[in-house]
């Protein structure tokens, strides 16, 4: 983490308003310079549990979070006893006077009377107000940044309450002024003037998602809120009116994705989103989109499972699933992004190549990475220009004196009618078919057309970005990862650039809370270096290059976040290179940064 990045964590009991009080604080930062990333846990209740958000800031890019944080702002016991032992050495505990008696030799503990300053300024519901205003004076920061934010989050909610908690952000930053304590970490020593655009803002993978798919021109959206999947709906719901695009709320998700292959018959680019327990039922439909051959992207964000598993935490344990789901076969494109630029950049893809090969497109995320605050730059947000193609003109139809749907082409796609034009014969017919669309059960046809699908997938896959190295191509230690490892995985490749010292002398944790040995040979490891080898688009599976890659590798680590290493296996089936160093976790928590950087201490020092 270092002297130019803190860590900053929340905690208390859900309707304290954790997670919005936390944004607030991570858009003045962010709005200060500094790069944010946000992540949030809370259990699945519908009223009560433990809430906390963390945010990492950083004069730099910062893409994950760690273990250790600098300032604990608890507004509730149960976070004094889950997270005072991962304060930093140095690092704040603010607490409320009636959590007195708690001891922190490795860190100091700061008495602000929160409920009071609260009371004063109108309510008790602002004490999370009065903490961030404590939290910003600690970091050095004026109070008209934050100030700004909380007009801008309370301008709905009337200039009473806006008032309330601009008074309680400036009571809490005042009680420690006043008491003349001194800031601890000084964000202004950073130099962060003119260091962003006015255009990089902070967002969430699903609210990139949403935004790239407006822009990718969908029309039409249907999904059953299942999270961590539902603010997708939300965002395109709020901007419906203003993209000209239909947003269906429907009863189940067979109901959606049914909806979604409807109005894709139609012409119009669609969409449909859930998790895995909803993309269990969607499953039979999404053969359906195969042997129509219906463009259709349908989005999956994981979480744990089986069944409803750990509804509000998060996994990467789907992947051979969705590569494989559906009864029989049929070609399909599997993309996983590993943050929000990703995503708001690969789902414009997404919709493109659904609708050139005419095949569902099965778009991967995961609650990490769904609602996740990351930072989104100017240079970063790219609204990619809208080809329609594959449909066949009315002239053409006119030309045509016997038009075939599922005519048989040398690139496998054909192109497509909708319903309504004239002297075009729409067919959508579930039954294996005709090139003209009707059924068929005669072996020769049933050959052709499967040939005819799966033409598709030489060419889609010599067409796929391939996946990205990141670091030397001659590396002591190769990792490899999918999906939302990506920024976790690079932060602390940059950890190891910047240090040699193995993470229980990085002043992140002390040795018993990580239990990470201390490499030994430290002098043979200080000049060795890390590689990523990270892959987003997975299916048609990127064998040739992540062949040469590995096969070239020293040293390979595997890191996922599933119990069995489901794109180890497939490395291993693809290309026949067994990955023998995994680092797997499966607890419904993200990888955090210190496990990383101690795994690969571990590796390296061996």
């Amino acid at each position: 983490m270092g002297k130019n990045e803190i860590a900053i964590k929340i905690g208390g009991e859900a309707g304290f308003g954790i997670k919005a009080a936390g944004l607030i604080l991570g858009k003045a930062i962010f709005k200060s310079g500094a790069g944010v990333f946000g992540y949030s846990e809370y259990p699945s209740l519908i009223r009560g549990g433990h809430n906390t958000y963390q945010m990492n800031v950083a004069a730099g890019a910062v893409a994950s979070a760690t273990m250790g944080v600098d300032i604990l702002v608890a507004l509730d016991k149960k976070t004094v006893d889950l997270d005072k032992d991962y304060v930093t050495d140095g690092g704040i505990l603010i607490y409320d006077g009636d959590l007195a008696g708690i001891n922190l030799k490795h860190a100091e503990a700061i008495d602000v009377p929160l409920v009071e300053l609260s009371e004063k300024a109108g309510g008790i519901i602002a004490r999370n107000m009065a903490a961030l205003g404590a939290a910003m004076y600690l970091i050095g920061l004026g109070l008209n940044k934050i100030l700004d934010e909380v007009a801008v989050a309370f301008r709905d909610k009337g200039q009473e309450t806006m008032a309330m908690n601009k008074t309680a952000v400036e009571l809490g930053y005042n009680y420690l002024k006043n008491k003349k304590t001194k800031p601890r970490f000084n964000i202004n020593e950073w130099n962060l003037e003119n260091k962003k655009s006015e255009r990089d803002e902070i967002m969430t993978a699903n609210e990139a998602a949403a935004t790239g798919m407006i822009w990718a021109g969908c029309k039409f959206y249907a999904a059953y809120p299942m999270t961590p999947a539902t603010s997708i709906m939300h965002v395109l719901a709020e901007k419906q009116r203003e993209a000209n695009l239909v947003v269906h709320q429907t009863e189940d998700e067979i109901s959606a994705i049914g909806a979604a292959i409807g109005a894709a018959t139609a012409g119009v680019r669609a969409a449909t989103g859930t998790s895995g327990g909803g993309f269990s039922l969607m499953t039979e439909y999404l053969g359906l989109a195969a042997i129509t051959e219906t463009p259709l992207v349908v989005i999956e964000a994981q979480r744990t499972g089986p069944a409803t598993g750990l509804p509000t935490w998060t996994e990467q344990s789907d992947l051979k699933f969705i590569i494989n789901a559906s009864h029989g076969e049929f070609p399909r494109i599997v993309i996983a992004p590993g943050d929000a630029s990703e995503a708001m950049e690969m789902i414009q893809r997404a919709f493109g190549l659904a609708e050139v090969w005419q095949l569902p497109v099965i778009f991967i995320l995961d609650k990490y990475l769904s609602e996740s605050d990351f930072t989104v730059s100017d240079r970063e947000r790219k609204k990619q220009e809208i080809k329609r193609v594959g449909f066949v003109s009315d002239k053409e139809l006119a030309s045509l004196r016997n038009y075939k749907r599922y005519k048989i082409t040398n690139s496998g796609a054909s192109e497509r009618s909708v319903p309504g034009q004239k002297h075009g014969l729409a067919v959508f017919n579930s039954d294996d078919h005709d090139e003209c669309g009707f059924s068929s059960d005669e072996s020769v046809n049933r050959k052709k057309m499967m040939d005819k699908r799966f033409a598709k997938v030489k060419l889609i896959a010599s067409e796929l970005p391939e996946p990205i190295m990141y670091g030397p191509k001659e590396a002591e230690l190769t990792i490899i990862g999918w999906g939302s490892v990506k920024g976790v995985v690079l932060d602390a490749m940059q950890e190891i650039k910047k240090s040699s010292s193995p993470i229980s002398e990085m002043g992140y944790l002390r040795k018993e809370q990580t239990g990470q040995p201390k490499a030994e040979n430290q002098e043979n490891r200080d000049n060795k270096e890390v590689s990523f080898l990270h892959l987003s688009y997975i299916w048609p599976f990127p064998k040739k290059r992540v062949q040469a890659i590995l096969n070239k590798a020293k040293n390979i680590l595997l890191i996922e976040n599933n119990k069995t290493g489901q794109l180890g296996e497939l490395v291993r089936q693809e290309t026949g290179v067994e990955i023998k160093n995994k680092f797997l976790k499966y607890d419904g928590r993200p990888f955090f940064r210190e496990e990383i950087v101690g795994k690969i201490n571990e590796l390296m020092g061996q």
